[in-house]
């Protein structure tokens, strides 16, 4: 009785959506694109940083922020946060690219002057194409299962487009969790633009000069969102002690113009 190896090809697919990296594979710089009346166009760079040839399909896709700072893809806008998608255009939409080559993406805006005012935003999605390979037929007598795994890689970063808007303001309150171990706060946001900050976490200990228990940079509140909620742990030096009675102190700084934003006092009790 003859047997059949049966070849089992197993794909799995990754969306990570952060523009920094993606198991290793695919790099986006900047993180963000925003275009306003007076910046109309601008580049990014896409950098196959594997150790093979890679082949990138660019789409555009909406997503939004929930609270607890997570994103999701939807169809349907959110009320005051309309999709930019028809407002920018961009080139090229597929890109081969040999291992560790670097490769420009031209964004530029489609925004006219009838225009409504506003903040819009959609996301631009960098997705890994794979490769066509062929695999030799299976030998006849053969019993084992062979099993490939590839993983494909795909990359989400913001696109936003803004017309006649003004910078939004933003306000921070933090509390310590009863452990001790991390703050949590929550950034408020009014106005029309979405905001990007970071934060740093304080402690003004018994030596009188503040130490640096935490940072979170590039902090998004998106427009159409009152609000989000950020966990930050903390992170203690040597013969260092949280003590009742002193201060923890957050800052809100804005990204990247780096300016006081607003500035959340916890006495430890």
């Amino acid at each position: 009785m003859k047997h059949l190896t049966p070849l089992v090809a197993l794909v799995i697919m990754s969306s990570i959506c952060l523009g920094n990296s993606a198991a290793g594979q695919v790099l986006v710089a900047p993180t963000r694109v925003t275009l306003t009346d007076k910046v109309r166009s601008q580049e990014l760079s896409l950098v196959n940083s594997s150790a093979e040839t890679q082949t990138y399909r660019i789409s555009v896709i909406n997503m939004k922020m929930l609270p607890d700072g997570s994103m999701k893809e939807i169809t349907i806008p959110d009320e005051n946060a309309p999709f930019a998608t028809g407002l920018f255009r961009y080139s090229p939409r597929e890109i081969t690219l040999a291992a560790k080559e670097v490769q420009s993406v031209r964004i530029q805006s489609r925004v006219l002057g009838d225009t409504p005012n506003g903040e819009y935003r959609s996301a631009m999605k960098f997705s890994q194409i794979p490769l066509t390979e062929t695999v030799s037929k299976p030998q006849e007598e053969a019993k084992e299962i062979s099993i490939q795994i590839k993983v494909l890689v795909s990359v989400s970063i913001p696109i936003i487009v803004s017309h006649n808007t003004k910078p939004s303001t933003a306000s921070i309150t933090c509390s310590l969790l009863p452990d001790k171990s991390a703050m949590e706060c929550k950034i408020e946001r009014q106005g029309q633009e979405s905001l990007y900050s970071n934060l740093i976490v304080k402690y003004q200990g018994a030596t009188g000069k503040p130490v640096v228990l935490n940072t979170a940079n590039g902090v998004a509140v998106y427009s159409g969102m009152a609000y989000r909620t950020i966990k930050l742990p903390l992170t203690l030096p040597p013969n260092i002690l949280l003590t009742s009675g002193k201060t923890l102190t957050v800052e809100l700084i804005s990204n990247p113009e780096n300016k006081a934003l607003s500035t959340s006092n916890v006495i430890i009790l």
